[in-house]
């Protein structure tokens, strides 16, 4: 895969496998757990979530060659792609899920509001929202085939790329990819900790 192939706009159908594939493997996301430890709620507050999040992020999905299946998707911000603008669902969920635990959405949004402050400012950048791989399809390249391309197109534009993780041993990973710390973990009450990283442009 090229950098080039990321300009490739995705079909309706494509975004709709894209949250269908993100929605089962964050299934068990140690944020999305914490936030909505209900597993039959789970997947409605899910597919509400990332729906928001796949609207505003250039979105790129690769498919089995043979099946058609989706097997990996990234979606992220930079500065000259458009957001995929995919309709967004889920609002009532969201909103319910508020309601019956108002001190969690309350930490939610503190946790968000200081993610937001550990990302770039003032400077050109890429923010990888959303990253996944199917898990029957994990070993198989599609993942960081997906990465490598992102970051080739960062380093060519001379862009900043940051990421944010809740799982711990995704760091180590990440930091294969040449991504660093930013800050110490993002704890808010009972949350889980957020994990922000960042890599410089390879000029």
């Amino acid at each position: 895969m090229s950098p080039a192939d990321l300009e490739n706009a995705p079909s309706r159908d494509d975004l709709e496998d894209a949250l269908a594939l993100l929605v089962e493997v964050f299934h068990d996301d140690p944020f999305y757990v914490w936030f909505e430890p209900n597993e039959a709620k789970r997947p409605a507050v899910l597919a509400g979530l990332l729906s928001f999040a796949l609207a505003g992020c250039a979105v790129h999905l690769v498919r089995a060659r043979e099946s058609g299946r989706a097997t990996a998707v990234l979606a992220w911000h930079e500065p000259e792609l458009p957001p995929s603008n995919m309709p967004t669902r889920g609002a009532t969920s969201i909103l319910g899920r508020a309601l019956r635990s108002p001190r969690r959405a309350y930490l939610g949004s503190k946790i968000w509001d200081e993610i937001k402050a550990r990302r770039p400012r003032d400077v050109a950048h890429v923010v990888v929202e959303l990253f996944a791989v199917d898990r029957a399809s994990r070993g198989r390249g599609n993942g960081r085939a997906l990465l490598d391309a992102l970051l080739a197109r960062a380093d060519q534009k001379g862009w900043i790329v940051h990421l944010e993780t809740t799982r711990p041993e995704n760091v180590a990973i990440y930091e294969r990819f040449g991504f660093r710390a930013v800050g110490e973990p993002i704890v808010r009450g009972s949350s889980v900790p957020t994990f922000c990283l960042r890599r410089s442009a390879a000029i």
